[in-house]
Protein backbone atom coordinates (compact mmCIF):
# COMPACT_ATOMS: atom_id res chain seq x y z
CA UNK A 1 0.00 0.00 0.00
CA UNK A 2 1.64 3.62 -1.27
CA UNK A 3 1.08 6.69 1.14
CA UNK A 4 0.70 9.64 -0.43
CA UNK A 5 2.60 12.37 2.33
CA UNK A 6 0.84 15.56 2.82
CA UNK A 7 3.55 17.35 1.16
CA UNK A 8 3.22 16.06 -2.07
CA UNK A 9 -0.30 16.30 -2.27
CA UNK A 10 -3.41 18.37 -2.44
CA UNK A 11 -6.00 17.78 -0.32
CA UNK A 12 -6.07 21.13 0.95
CA UNK A 13 -6.20 23.02 -1.92
CA UNK A 14 -9.21 20.47 -2.92
CA UNK A 15 -10.55 21.26 -0.15
CA UNK A 16 -9.93 25.20 -0.21
CA UNK A 17 -11.32 25.11 -3.54
CA UNK A 18 -14.62 23.12 -2.71
CA UNK A 19 -15.25 25.28 0.55
CA UNK A 20 -14.72 28.20 -1.68
CA UNK A 21 -17.22 27.30 -4.26
CA UNK A 22 -19.66 26.41 -1.41
CA UNK A 23 -19.10 30.05 0.40
CA UNK A 24 -19.93 31.73 -3.03
CA UNK A 25 -23.10 29.78 -2.85
CA UNK A 26 -23.99 30.63 0.99
CA UNK A 27 -23.01 34.47 -0.05
CA UNK A 28 -26.08 34.70 -1.83
CA UNK A 29 -28.38 33.01 1.07
CA UNK A 30 -26.90 33.15 4.43
CA UNK A 31 -24.14 35.67 3.88
CA UNK A 32 -22.55 35.09 7.53
CA UNK A 33 -22.46 31.52 6.43
CA UNK A 34 -20.42 32.86 3.26
CA UNK A 35 -17.79 34.34 5.44
CA UNK A 36 -17.44 31.85 7.17
CA UNK A 37 -16.69 29.07 5.20
CA UNK A 38 -14.76 31.78 2.81
CA UNK A 39 -12.13 32.49 5.92
CA UNK A 40 -12.20 28.65 6.00
CA UNK A 41 -11.25 28.29 2.98
CA UNK A 42 -8.83 30.68 3.06
CA UNK A 43 -6.51 29.37 5.31
CA UNK A 44 -6.84 26.14 4.20
CA UNK A 45 -5.77 27.82 0.56
CA UNK A 46 -2.49 29.50 2.49
CA UNK A 47 -1.47 26.53 4.25
CA UNK A 48 -1.68 24.62 0.49
CA UNK A 49 0.37 27.42 -0.82
CA UNK A 50 2.73 27.34 2.27
CA UNK A 51 3.62 23.32 1.47
CA UNK A 52 3.31 22.55 -2.22
CA UNK A 53 2.21 25.90 -4.34
CA UNK A 54 0.32 24.90 -7.03
CA UNK A 55 -3.16 25.76 -8.90
CA UNK A 56 -5.52 24.08 -6.44
CA UNK A 57 -4.13 26.84 -3.78
CA UNK A 58 -4.59 29.27 -6.07
CA UNK A 59 -8.05 28.88 -7.02
CA UNK A 60 -8.95 28.06 -3.43
CA UNK A 61 -7.63 31.45 -2.35
CA UNK A 62 -9.39 33.67 -5.40
CA UNK A 63 -12.37 31.71 -4.74
CA UNK A 64 -12.59 32.24 -1.02
CA UNK A 65 -11.67 35.55 -1.70
CA UNK A 66 -14.71 36.00 -4.09
CA UNK A 67 -16.90 34.10 -1.59
CA UNK A 68 -15.85 36.90 1.31
CA UNK A 69 -16.08 39.78 -0.62
CA UNK A 70 -19.56 38.95 -1.96
CA UNK A 71 -21.06 37.88 1.37
CA UNK A 72 -20.21 40.88 2.91
CA UNK A 73 -21.67 43.53 0.05
CA UNK A 74 -24.82 41.54 0.14
CA UNK A 75 -24.51 41.45 4.06
CA UNK A 76 -24.55 45.47 3.54
CA UNK A 77 -26.63 45.74 0.91
CA UNK A 78 -29.47 43.39 2.66
CA UNK A 79 -29.12 45.85 5.91
CA UNK A 80 -29.18 48.76 4.07
CA UNK A 81 -32.36 47.82 1.60
CA UNK A 82 -34.28 46.23 4.05
CA UNK A 83 -33.67 48.34 7.14
CA UNK A 84 -36.16 51.25 6.26
CA UNK A 85 -38.95 48.18 5.77
CA UNK A 86 -37.91 46.76 9.08
CA UNK A 87 -38.29 50.08 11.31
CA UNK A 88 -41.88 51.27 9.60
CA UNK A 89 -43.06 47.44 10.64
CA UNK A 90 -41.55 48.02 14.04
CA UNK A 91 -42.86 50.82 14.35
CA UNK A 92 -46.49 50.54 12.71
CA UNK A 93 -46.78 47.25 15.21
CA UNK A 94 -46.51 49.77 18.23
Amino acid sequence: MVKESVKDGNSLGVTSVNLGILSIIFSLFIPALGVILGLISLIFGLKQRRVNRNSWSKSGIILSIIGIVLSILLWVLLTTVLSPYINSALQSSQ
